[in-house]
């Protein structure tokens, strides 16, 4: 099974940068699958998945598929993940699962067949 992450959106107030020129440009409902090499996430342009905010971390979080899930390590970001609503500097997250970043960017894991 591949996985992907969706993003559901970002919170009210969140600490968007007027920026457009990232990779991926984050649209609510969008799904990114997470390659079996893995995935990074976070505001730098170099990064798989960008999300540009002064509250993400260059590189905030790293997700790698391991079987049916997704392994999510923090990168040490300063305003930390959130796995399932617990702040977690590292999990195992399943399908349903979500994955929040700084507190104000909502993602969500999927099966998909891309």
């Amino acid at each position: 099974m591949k996985l992907a992450l969706r993003y559901l959106g970002h919170r009210d107030g969140a600490a968007l940068e007027e920026r457009t020129d990232s990779a991926v440009s984050l649209e609510v409902g969008q799904e990114v699958l997470v390659p079996s090499e893995g995935l990074v996430l976070g505001r730098s342009a170099s990064t798989g998945l960008r999300v540009a905010s002064a509250r993400v971390a260059r590189q905030h979080v790293r997700v790698v598929p391991l079987g049916d899930s997704l392994l999510v390590t923090d990168l040490g970001s300063t305003n930390g993940t959130q796995l399932r609503g617990s702040h977690a500097s590292k999990g195992q997250l399943g399908v349903g699962d979500s994955l929040i970043l700084a507190g104000e960017f909502d993602f969500e894991v999927v099966a998909c067949d891309g």
